[in-house]
């Protein structure tokens, strides 16, 4: 399985290749690689706790989820903070890619903020100490911003 890096570095491409469509087509897309973002950044900091944990001999987190359930398990034990924006995002992740659900611009933007966005927050305070382990999300923002000002009456 990959190294941190690999997990970051991922998730960031993953970043920017929603960059280049967020709110302007393929809604479905969007919600899908918010979701396989959030799984890197959330295997990223699996393997930096478990890398630390079995330092100390305690072996009840693997370095790597095995299956999505199972990275779900390590999310709420390891890091119940983000548990539930982590799980919804999977859920609404999975009524894009099996149910062929038609997201509408305000329900990606309502995912963006609720589950999307606090996921990566949480990720770059937990990789606070080391540069270049965050993921920016300033573009996506702004797009977000310019949605809600022009969906106001």
């Amino acid at each position: 399985m990959p190294p941190i890096n690999k997990h970051i570095s991922q998730a960031q491409s993953n970043i920017s290749f929603l960059n280049s469509f967020f709110l302007q087509y393929a809604n479905d897309w969007a919600i899908t690689v918010m979701f396989y973002s959030s799984l890197h950044a959330v295997e990223a900091m699996i393997f930096c706790e478990a890398s630390q944990r079995s330092v100390r001999n305690d072996f009840e987190y693997e370095l790597h989820s095995k299956t999505h359930d199972h990275r779900e398990r390590q999310v709420k034990g390891l890091f119940p903070d983000i548990h539930s924006a982590y799980l919804e995002l999977s859920q609404v992740a999975d009524n894009a890619r099996y149910k062929v659900y038609k997201f509408r611009p305000d329900e990606v933007t309502f995912n963006f903020q609720n589950y999307f966005k606090p996921i990566v927050e949480f990720f770059n305070s937990y990789f606070t100490s080391k540069p270049g382990y965050s993921l920016n999300l300033n573009q996506l923002d702004g797009v977000v911003n310019s949605y809600q000002t022009k969906s106001q009456p």
